[in-house]
């Protein structure tokens, strides 16, 4: 696999077709994405600063925790709807 891939191997659709199949589920689902990409992120930066890249780990921080300020806003939205739903 290519150290920066400019596609998500195995997927053959564009990133906009992802973009709303992720968002196209439950909201508790999607929360947990982006729980999942915080989490990548943060490993992301914790790797970047062991090897040299302050600037770099800082702004992979700062994204990690906009995923998980998004993370609270899906678990909201779905707190909201779940007395509506009917599963």
């Amino acid at each position: 696999m290519e150290q920066h891939p400019t596609s998500v191997v195995g997927y053959e659709e564009t990133l906009t077709v992802l973009a709303e199949a992720i968002h196209d589920m439950r909201y508790d689902k999607v929360a947990e994405f982006y729980k999942c990409v915080a989490v990548e992120l943060h490993r992301q930066a914790r790797g970047d600063l062991a090897k040299g890249r302050p600037k770099l780990a800082a702004k992979l921080e700062s994204a990690a925790r906009a995923a998980k300020q998004m993370q609270k806003k899906f678990e909201d939205m779905y707190c909201l709807c779940k007395p509506h739903m009917h599963t």
